[in-house]
């Protein structure tokens, strides 16, 4: 497992999300997935799984004010509730960063399960 990561900055006064969270990114910023969002991105945290690191890359006295984020890969994702290989995944939309058994009507999508 490993996927291409890019380099987002937390919004300002959000903790840290734990690696395998999803997050929102809206106006450039990491936000939790509190809520459903028209204008927004929902992508996965991999600080721990990125193998290859897209450009800009924040400087090492920067990095803990942000999260490298999956763009294209495999990255574990808490997923409550049943769920089957090669379903849709789709973001809770509740704050806890964990996905639920997506469908295809249009919805935001995190991904595939593999598993």
């Amino acid at each position: 497992k490993g996927d291409q990561a890019y380099f987002f900055f937390r919004a300002d006064k959000a903790a840290p999300f734990p690696n395998g969270a999803i997050v929102k990114l809206v106006d450039g910023k990491l936000h939790a997935d509190d809520a459903p969002a028209q204008h927004a991105v929902f992508l996965v945290v991999s600080d721990l799984n990125a193998k290859w690191k897209g450009d800009p890359a924040p400087s090492p006295a920067e990095e803990h004010l942000g999260h490298w984020c999956c763009f294209l890969g495999q990255v574990p994702v808490t997923v409550e509730g049943p769920v089957r290989c090669g379903e849709p995944i789709a973001p809770k939309c509740d704050g806890s960063g964990r996905a639920r058994a997506g469908t295809m009507d249009g919805g935001a999508l995190v991904g595939v399960a593999l598993e």
